[in-house]
């Protein structure tokens, strides 16, 4: 039973959760069309906050609130499927800085575009001005109140 199932209207945490669990079902199910690949959950995030060439595997964890240790695996894992990989950092000799590879730009590119074709889907699904305020409400500084 969901959390929210005893209560008249879910919390905003589930309904969030639900939506970006649907997400990541239609998107790997788009990707495994196109390339024979599909990205965990985890994987999704940490591409999702990879700033290409400047992130180290410190920085990878503080932004996804993680251990090293995990995203040292998500980095093996990502590796594995030539998306990313380990560059020399010019700054600091023992430090290694995460880097996209000509594949995984190309990746990426591809993802985005699978991104917005379910975007579109969405839109078409619950009407343009539902769709535009949902994305309004979401872009929204949600610490200001009122505004």
């Amino acid at each position: 039973m969901a959390p929210y199932e005893n209560n008249a209207t879910p919390i905003l945490m589930d309904l969030l959760v639900g939506r970006f669990e649907w997400i990541e079902r239609e998107f790997n199910a788009k990707l495994m069309e196109c390339n024979g690949m599909r990205l965990s959950k985890a994987q999704l995030l940490f591409m999702s906050h990879l700033d290409d060439g400047k992130d180290r595997s410190t920085s990878m964890s503080e932004k996804l609130g993680v251990t090293r240790q995990a995203v040292s695996l998500l980095v093996k894992e990502l590796e594995a499927k030539g998306i990313i990989k380990q560059i020399p950092d010019p700054r600091k000799a023992s430090a290694k800085l995460l880097k996209k590879t000509d594949f995984g730009t190309r990746f990426v590119n591809q993802a985005m575009g699978l991104m917005e074709a379910i975007e579109k889907d969405v839109a078409r699904n619950l009407g343009e001005q539902q769709f535009e305020n949902m994305k309004k409400a979401l872009a929204a500084d949600w610490n200001k109140p009122g505004e």
